[in-house]
């Protein structure tokens, strides 16, 4: 390693030098990582750790922590046990000091060409173990990194074809990308290429508190002053527009404007358990949670694995309650949806409204049209019907397609409840088929 190399006022310079106690040379060698300076950054040194060529980092990104270890393995030391072991022993030590959010990468000259790597189709790369030389150091470092769920992902070979880099990641859903470097920023080596690693930041995310749903109190509502301000209203000059868009938005903002100004509203917080959750589900909740507070005190294995086969158990019972959920409600819809059609019995009716639907002549045959054995033009709708209609709304009932909410439509005027009703066909089976 070049003794001038160091911090600059970009970069913040982490260096383990050779020593003659890490080989016989007298030059060059070490590991380097330069981080830049926007990045919260430390090294993590182990005085059992000083027989080695390697450098351990910690890097603060927004929401984990990034370990990063620079390694170089001399090839006449690949074969020595000990190093081997202290290494795999430093990765045992910064797993213990990790969180489940955390990433390692683990990247270096390992000198190990026998390794053949067969890829995956998730990115990983596996030791091709019918291709591959093995030696028992060689297994004792596979062995150490399979442990920590550590995967190879670098199958970039040098000019000979060889991967003396080596690679490995933290187990994920997918390899993260490496690839050569178009621009290397130190001299290139022919036998170890200049590569590129792709690690995303995500973005934090943050708790938040579940949402206040703001509602309307009509049952405190102002209504003598509402329907003074409705009867000041020029309904004449502010609906007047050639189409009926313009009218039904100016009109809908009125209503609107008018609510808001004499309908108190009341805050009412979300039930904090989801309809489809069950008491087994919340309570192997409350076990996971637990189970993750202890591992995150101890960072222990044993611990880790527990609150995976907790976590595991946890999120196949919440989709099987999701799902048991929303069978039952499709069933209800559906027993629903029958009763309509148990509405018309009379198989005239059923007869002359299927006529109506295949010719489209709605208006023509409406009036023949019988229901419950009276003909729609001998039904009279006046006032009085529409009042005492509107007299049996509930506050609780949600309001229709125009916003307006039915406690509201029982104070307005007679006029604003006439409407014009035209059936139409739906893009489903008729009566008579069912």
């Amino acid at each position: 390693m070049v003794p001038t190399i160091s911090s600059t006022a970009e970069y913040d310079g982490f260096r383990c030098n050779r020593g003659p106690h890490h080989s016989r040379k007298k030059t060059g060698g070490g590991t380097l990582i330069a981080v830049r300076r926007n990045l919260k950054a430390h090294a993590i040194n182990d005085a059992a750790w000083s027989i080695l060529e390697q450098l351990w980092l910690s890097v603060q990104l927004t929401n984990r922590k990034l370990f990063v270890c620079v390694i170089y393995l001399p090839p006449n030391r690949t074969y020595d046990k000990q190093l081997i072991d202290i290494h795999v022993q430093s990765l045992l030590t910064i797993i213990a000091r990790a969180k489940p959010c955390d990433e390692i990468i683990i990247i270096g000259d390992f000198n190990l060409p026998n390794l053949l790597w067969r890829p995956s189709r998730n990115g990983f790369l596996y030791p091709d173990a019918d291709h591959s030389i093995f030696h028992g150091c060689a297994l004792d470092l596979l062995d150490g990194y399979n442990t920590a769920n550590l995967q190879q992902i670098n199958n970039n070979g040098n000019e000979n074809g060889r991967c003396l880099d080596l690679c490995f990641v933290s187990t994920s859903a997918t390899a993260p990308q490496l690839e050569y470097a178009p621009v290397p920023l130190v001299k290139l080596v022919p036998h170890h290429p200049a590569l590129i690693l792709t690690i995303a930041n995500r973005d934090s995310v943050k708790y938040s508190e579940p949402t206040v749903r703001t509602r309307y109190n009509f049952r405190r509502a102002d209504y003598e002053g509402l329907l003074s301000a409705l009867h000041d209203v020029d309904w004449a000059d502010s609906l007047n527009a050639s189409d009926i868009d313009p009218a039904v938005n100016v009109f809908t903002s009125i209503i609107n404007g008018l609510i808001d100004r004499f309908v108190p509203k009341t805050q009412r917080r979300p039930r904090k358990n989801l309809p489809w959750q069950s008491a087994e589900l919340r309570r192997l909740k409350t076990i996971k949670n637990a189970a993750f507070r202890r591992f995150s005190a101890s960072h222990a294995l044993p611990l880790r694995d527990h609150y995976r086969r907790i976590n595991y158990d946890y999120k196949r019972l919440r989709r099987r309650c999701y799902l048991n959920y929303r069978r039952q409600m499709e069933r209800r819809l559906s027993q629903t949806l029958n009763g309509f059609g148990m509405l018309s019995t009379n198989s005239e009716s059923q007869l002359i409204f299927n006529e109506v639907l295949s010719t489209g002549q709605v208006l023509e045959a409406a009036s023949n049209v019988t229901r419950f054995g009276h003909s729609s033009a001998s039904i009279n709708i006046d006032d009085n019907m529409i009042l005492a209609a509107s007299a049996k709304l509930k506050h609780s009932y949600s309001s229709g397609p125009d916003g307006i909410p039915a406690t509201l439509l029982k104070k307005f005027p007679v006029t604003w409840k006439q409407a014009f009703l035209f059936p139409v066909h739906k893009k489903r089976r008729s009566v008579e088929d069912r």
